[in-house]
């Protein structure tokens, strides 16, 4: 048994030691959006987004697509990439005390690794007054823990949507 304990534990140290050694060397960085961008970002924001738009609202194709180009054109759009391959992408909007998050969105096979928490916390001097605002649908409870764990403060909820904060220490 104790064989068995040990074989476990060791695969779980190696695992551990491995995930942490990955985040050390992961090279996140961002590049702005251009039109030869959109149709990726378009297909992202869709598989990531309809599940839950679904539940709330139903899927209106026209109204998506509108507000997905308003979207692009009211924020700062940028490709995340991580170690060199493209991992999601990210809109941000400077208001005047915080930044805030519209969209970060990473493709499945980034997520859980630690790369969100890592471009949260590369975000975060780029705020004026060091906050960091989103909106969270409700139902989208994956992004909520993670929010949550990544330090982020509720400020109020409605019926579709928590809004979130964090602030600098």
């Amino acid at each position: 048994m104790a064989l068995i304990y040990n074989n476990a534990l060791k695969r779980m140290v190696l695992r551990t030691a491995h995930l942490l050694w990955s985040l050390y060397i992961m090279k996140i960085h961002f590049q702005k959006y251009d039109n030869n961008d959109k149709a990726y970002i378009w297909r992202t924001y869709v598989n990531a987004m309809k599940p839950h738009i679904r539940k709330i609202w139903g899927w209106d194709q026209n109204w998506q697509e509108n507000d997905f180009n308003l979207g692009l054109k009211q924020s700062k759009t940028e490709i995340i990439f991580v170690n060199g391959c493209v991992a999601g992408y990210l809109q941000t909007q400077q208001k005047e005390n915080a930044l805030f998050i519209r969209m970060l969105i990473l493709i499945p096979e980034y997520q859980s690794k630690g790369i969100g928490t890592k471009i949260l916390d590369m975000l975060q001097p780029l705020t004026s007054g060091n906050l960091l605002k989103l909106n969270c649908f409700k139902v989208n409870k994956d992004a909520y823990r993670f929010y949550k764990k990544s330090g982020f403060d509720e400020i109020k909820t409605d019926e579709n949507f928590i809004y979130l904060q964090r602030q600098s220490t």
